[in-house]
């Protein structure tokens, strides 16, 4: 497998220079100075200067997280696209899942977990548009055995599509009545049912082949890892 990597500005910078220079595109060059000036900006930020990369083979063989909130948004924007098109681009040359899987060991190859997916939902300036990343994924990456857990503040944030292929939804406790709204149609239950939600991971989860939504209560990793750690002790 190959590495992680993106396009350097210098090789972004080179072939639009050479369309600057194409007499042909004479109309062009105030537009494509443009994007030579917007291209260095990008490029110049420090992430896209490290010489260390991610192997995509460790996504593939073992869990990773990477923290991405301190990058400025159209950074992070390029940045989680780039990664998420590279691992899309493996699954496919791996070849389809099995159609009628034996089991989860066959139906999934790799699991993508995104916080504020809303910079991925939004990020390229129409949800609704066939190429968004996450409309791509959602439509076209499950035969190839990737699963998405997506969370964002508000299910306005995903397409249409993205809305109507998710298979599971988990709404938690919103900020008001306008957020409860907005998220209530996806559990099929009342706006003021969620405003009663009792917050820290009490919420209302429904999957597909559900009718009814179900109230449950989401223990973090770190309170599970905690209660592990914590010695037994027993009264005689």
């Amino acid at each position: 497998m190959g590495q992680l990597s993106v396009a350097t500005s210098p090789q972004t910078g080179s072939a639009l220079s050479g369309n600057q220079q194409d007499d042909a595109r004479r109309n062009q060059r105030a537009s494509i100075e443009g994007c030579l000036a917007a291209v260095a900006q990008l490029f110049d930020h420090p992430i896209f200067q490290r010489t260390d990369h991610v192997s995509v083979d460790d996504f593939l063989s073992t869990s990773m997280r990477l923290d991405l909130s301190k990058l400025p948004d159209d950074i992070r924007f390029i940045a989680t696209e780039t990664l998420l098109r590279k691992l899309f681009r493996v699954l496919r040359l791996k070849g389809p899942i099995p159609v009628q899987p034996a089991d989860d060991r066959q139906r999934f190859r790799l699991f993508v977990i995104i916080d504020e997916a809303k910079i991925l939902g939004l990020g390229g300036g129409d949800r609704d548009r066939s190429d968004n990343i996450l409309n791509e994924l959602i439509t076209e990456a499950r035969k190839f055995g990737l699963g998405m857990v997506l969370a964002s503040q508000m299910s306005d944030h995903f397409s249409e599509e993205v809305r109507a292929n998710a298979a599971t939804w988990l709404v938690l406790k919103p900020m008001d009545m306008k957020e409860a709204k907005r998220n209530a149609p996806n559990v099929s239950v009342d706006p003021q049912d969620l405003l009663q939600l009792a917050g820290r991971g009490d919420g209302y989860y429904r999957d597909r082949p559900s009718s009814r939504a179900r109230r449950i209560q989401v223990t973090s990793l770190s309170a599970l890892e905690r209660a592990v750690a914590e010695p037994v002790t027993s009264k005689d």
